[in-house]
């Protein structure tokens, strides 16, 4: 008889102001955590702006290799340029081209469907690392490439 009494009237059997005061009690917890949320977010995001800032402000490149080892910046390169090591040529040679690609098609307002400038050409658009339907990247047009990069890092 108990239950029947629960589900026709509510589980809650206080008062309409104790339903308020929960109410206001609820309101007031969800506003301090959506607060301390962005205070933490701000916090992590002023320390990835000051560890990027040289790259996020200056006139720096995010690379993490160095391009004085490849064509055609290995003409131009001294030799103290080119003892320099190289490490993880990754952005360098696959992630940069993308986007400038990328962003050179989205510029003349043309779908980036195929790239000519790998073998023979290949899928651009159904290339997963292109990341051409990601929505930071979609953001990241907004900027040059190489400033892209940054920000990138810096967002992830």
């Amino acid at each position: 008889m108990r239950i029947a009494a629960y589900l026709i009237t509510g589980f809650n059997r206080s008062s309409s102001h104790d339903r308020m005061k929960s109410k206001s009690q609820y309101r007031e917890t969800m506003t301090r955590t959506f607060r301390t949320t962005l205070v933490v977010v701000g916090i992590f995001a002023c320390i990835a702006i000051f560890f990027f800032r040289d790259v996020l402000i200056g006139e720096n490149v995010f690379l993490d290799c160095n391009p004085a080892r490849y064509d055609p910046w290995r003409t131009l390169a001294s030799t103290e340029q080119l003892q320099s090591p190289s490490y993880w040529q990754d952005s360098f040679l696959t992630y940069l081209p993308r986007r400038v690609f990328l962003s050179e098609r989205v510029k003349k307002h043309e779908i980036p469907l195929w790239n000519p400038y790998i073998f023979a050409g290949t899928p651009f658009l159904a290339d997963p690392q292109a990341r051409v339907f990601y929505p930071i990247e979609l953001f990241l047009l907004l900027f040059e490439p190489t400033k892209a990069m940054a920000f990138d890092a810096t967002i992830h």
